[in-house]
């Protein structure tokens, strides 16, 4: 790519690295294994490393979901190890364990503009640079890999080439005989909402980019050095913006279109707006609002000043407490329903949690955990005369088995939003890794207390939608974990674990780091789950000789629903949450927190305040009470 195409569409509009320009020395990936842009992966490699350029922190890192291919399945924890070449002192190479599929182009992000996990281990300010790891794996297994020696990346490597896309980089070794990624074709579309002239406009330059609905572009920069001038094609779907300039490599930019704005985030989370020209090319043109990069710019980010969370304790029977964000509210809480005397396990584990946090009383945002419902398969139950769906069978909803995803669009949400209008699917993704864990607890806790032997069997979906609602377009996540008990349990089958998930169209950066946190602030109380327990064991559900095994099992009952929670958020919005470790400035005891913002300060009482701001302190804001508050730091 020449340099002054670079300079003009990521130098220039995005400050983003290229080969030839200064970077800097702050944190950076500097090598993978397998290394990114390879095309033959062997399948069978269990193990992704990657090296940074200093030590890093080993408490807190962020993996990331990118549009360029499938997040890979991970089979624990990162861990973090020297670098065996000496390139680094301390720990600076992540490992991951993976499982891989053959004939896959796996995509895994580094950081990312929302998500700031990786740090470096002498400064906690030094955030790693955001990288994205692209490989494909060989069509099976036998197949042998082209290369499995970690890669150097070096800004100044002649041979590497870069093309940008949604916030992430493709660095690909050319002349190692690996193939880079191929970019998708651009098509000349008969309709884009990014067509029209867009300009943007700081003290130093202007950038006016016209995007014709034929599919083509051009694309003007304006300064004191004089005007340069490049055309050529674009597609833009799905929040990216495909270029293809006439004569030069192809590469994408990930954009939104928000009103008359178009706005584009570089990897250190800045937003560029561009403003929506309605005057013929050249004529007057009207101002952008003020550029991120000045401090008079408009947060465009959604984010306030400062946060303020309140830890807020179950009402109906203090099952569970969470950081609630300020002005907001819960609705329900343990549901008890009457139960029917039957046989069998029918009621087992059904917590009866059924609760919403909202932003408003009409749930504008809010984020639900649904209560299970248990269902019956008739055509597995043994009993004489078929039942129909939606009767009753001993305190069971009579329905067959069906996909997650049917059971989310067809089942739960037209309970959940009776009165949606327009509705339209635009996402549904297996979670194989959150099945796995809910399997993982069955197999290891829940089995060895159960007086039969059942084969629970567990799948999971995302599901994305959007709907009309009193005047209002929202965008709604929902996701479930199905259990199958299998036919030893006469066709018992439930969700085992729902959280939805709703917002306005187009808000999505402005509440997922508040749902992140109410989600991993999330616990359930010891002596409520101690006594569900007893409540099982009385109902001869659980064997209640197995002391051990059932203190093992209520601790575990409470982790896997909260970690259930964190790792839904985290599929649900990709780059826009993610977790931290904290001292407590009072007990000094670790504990988990956002790293959405890049200062934490909390109280004695539990209330915890993010803010972006340095010269922030709490105990100065007249808005707040409760006692002092301390600022929290990162755990090395």
């Amino acid at each position: 790519m020449k340099r002054g195409i670079v300079l003009v569409f990521l130098s220039v509009l995005l400050g983003m690295c290229v080969p030839g320009c200064s970077r800097g020395n702050g944190l950076m990936v500097i090598g993978t294994d397998p290394p990114s842009g390879s095309g033959n992966v062997s399948p069978e490699l269990r193990e992704i490393r990657i090296r940074f350029s200093a030590p890093v922190k080993r408490n807190s890192w962020s993996l990331v979901s990118e549009s360029a291919g499938t997040f890979p399945e991970l089979l624990g924890d990162p861990r973090f190890e020297r670098d065996p070449s000496g390139a680094a002192e301390g720990v600076s190479v992540c490992v991951l364990p993976v499982r891989l599929l053959p004939g896959t182009t796996y995509a895994l992000g580094v950081n990312s503009q929302g998500r700031r996990g990786f740090r470096s281990a002498a400064d906690e300010a030094d955030v790693c640079a955001p990288f994205v790891l692209v490989f494909r794996t060989a069509a099976s297994a036998e197949a042998p890999p082209e290369s499995t020696s970690p890669v150097t990346v070096s800004p100044a490597s002649p041979d590497l080439r870069l093309a940008s896309g949604a916030g992430v980089l493709f660095l690909s070794g050319v002349g190692r005989g690996i193939t880079p990624p191929s970019p998708p074709e651009v098509k000349k579309p008969d309709r884009s909402p990014a067509s029209g002239r867009w300009l943007y406009r700081d003290e130093g330059m202007d950038i006016e980019l016209e995007l014709l609905a034929d599919g083509t572009y051009r694309h003007e920069l304006r300064s004191a050095s004089g005007t340069e001038q490049t055309r050529g094609q674009y597609t833009f779907e799905k929040g990216v913006l495909h270029i293809r300039p006439d004569g030069e490599d192809p590469f994408r930019l990930g954009c939104r279109i928000v009103g008359d704005s178009l706005e584009i985030q570089d990897d250190e989370g800045h937003t560029y707006l561009f403003v929506r020209q309605t005057s013929p090319a050249g004529a007057h043109d009207a101002a952008p609002p003020a550029s991120p990069l000045s401090k008079d710019a408009p947060n465009v980010s959604g984010k306030e000043d400062r946060r303020l969370f309140e830890p807020y304790t179950d009402r109906t029977e203090k099952a569970f407490s969470l950081l609630l964000p300020e002005g907001w509210s819960v609705v329900g809480g343990v549901a008890r329903k009457s139960l029917v005397p039957q046989e069998g396990l029918s009621r087992l584990l059904e917590e009866e949690l059924d609760f919403a946090v909202r932003s408003d009383a009409s749930g504008t945002a809010e984020m639900h955990w649904v209560s299970p419902t248990l269902y019956v398969d008739m055509r597995v139950a043994p009993v004489e005369g078929a039942l129909p769906p939606g009767s009753t069978y001993h305190g069971m909803t009579v329905f067959p088995y069906v996909a997650p995803g049917d059971f989310l669009l067809q089942t739960l949400f037209p309970e959940l939003r009776p009165g949606a209008t327009n509705l339209q699917v635009v996402e549904e993704r297996a979670l194989p890794a959150l099945a796995a864990s809910f399997r993982l607890f069955f197999e290891k806790h829940l089995l060895p207390c159960l007086p039969v032997p059942l084969d629970f069997r567990y799948e999971a979906t995302l599901l994305t939608v959007t709907y009309d609602e009193e005047g209002v377009r929202y965008r709604e996540k929902l996701a479930t974990v199905l259990e199958n008990r299998g036919p030893l349990s006469s066709g018992q089958w439930c969700d085992r674990f729902t959280l939805t998930v709703r917002f306005p169209e187009g808000e999505e950066a402005r509440w997922a780091p508040l749902f992140g946190v109410v989600a991993d602030s999330l616990r359930m109380s010891p002596a409520w789950v101690s006594g569900e327990v007893k409540r099982w064991i009385e109902r001869g559900e659980l064997l209640g000789e197995r002391k051990a095994e059932l203190r093992e099992l209520e601790r575990a009952l409470a982790e896997v629903r909260r970690r259930a929670g964190e790792s839904l958020v985290d599929d649900m919005f990709l780059s826009l949450s993610g977790q931290a470790t904290y001292r407590n400035p009072f007990s000094g005891e670790a504990e988990t927190g956002s790293n959405q913002w890049h200062f934490r300060w909390r109280n004695k009482a539990g209330s915890v305040v993010y803010t972006d701001k340095a010269d922030y302190d709490p105990n100065r804001d007249p808005s707040l009470s409760g006692g002092e508050y301390r600022r929290s730091t990162l755990l090395p």
